[in-house]
């Protein structure tokens, strides 16, 4: 998740959201099919500001594996991990959390077509509806990825929705202290995430989350999920 704090996450101020304004947002769009196929998404980037993405992770997952919960991940898990050059200075904080540092990415190459056409690719291998499910999505990952893809003049498949799990918790649980990934982690499961600040280790506990209670994340997904054109 890079350098997203729970302070950033918690706060109302960078993120205003209410059951009310999530409802007036539902009525505004059209309610999408029931998700067959979950790509939960993480990214590691050079900061907040004018972010580049620095590690990519998309780990794909059936709505029925998601269904049958945890305490196992699924056996069947598609995965797309891509550390990148990000041509730009990661700041000091980013590099303390996520471990990445420009020396390391040096010899990666950088967000270009190549990209754009592997994550197409792993895509379209899925059944629709998809949608990519992320933690402080809305306002981080999703806007981050989508400028990287147009600056290449590349987009999204236009079937692919977008969900953000913060507002998830926001709605169903109204009363948690803190909806930071790393405190709904904790409480869940009694510890925090092993691997936090890398891209696949917050997928992972991300899913873990989902799969610890599927049923009604899934149908909030189902209903209040966004096209990622307006998202």
């Amino acid at each position: 998740m890079s350098i997203k704090s729970p302070d950033i996450e918690n706060s109302s101020s960078t993120l205003s959201h209410t059951p009310s304004a999530m409802s007036k947002r539902k009525s505004k769009s059209t309610i999408a099919p029931v998700i067959k196929s979950f790509i939960i998404m993480d990214l590691e980037t050079t900061g907040l500001e004018d972010a580049k993405i620095s590690e990519l992770c998309f780990l794909a997952v059936s709505r029925d594996d998601i269904l049958a919960g945890g305490p196992r991940l699924p056996r069947v898990i598609d995965k797309l991990l891509i550390c990148l050059n990000p041509q730009k200075d990661i700041d000091d904080k980013a590099q303390e959390l996520s471990g990445l540092t420009n020396d390391m990415l040096s010899g990666q190459q950088p967000f270009d077509v190549h990209v754009a056409e592997l994550m197409d690719a792993f895509i379209a291998r899925l059944p629709e509806p998809v949608c990519m499910v992320a933690h402080y999505g809305i306002r981080f990952d999703f806007p981050i990825l989508k400028s990287e893809l147009e600056a290449i003049g590349r987009t999204l498949p236009g079937h692919v929705r977008f969900a953000d799990t913060l507002l998830a918790s926001r709605d169903l649980d109204p009363g948690r202290p803190s909806h930071a990934l790393r405190s709904i982690y904790k409480n869940v499961f009694g510890c925090f995430p092993a691997s936090s600040h890398t891209a696949e280790g917050d997928c992972i506990a991300l899913l873990e989350i989902l799969m610890a209670n599927p049923a009604p994340y899934l149908e909030w997904m189902d209903k209040v999920s966004q096209q990622h054109t307006s998202a």
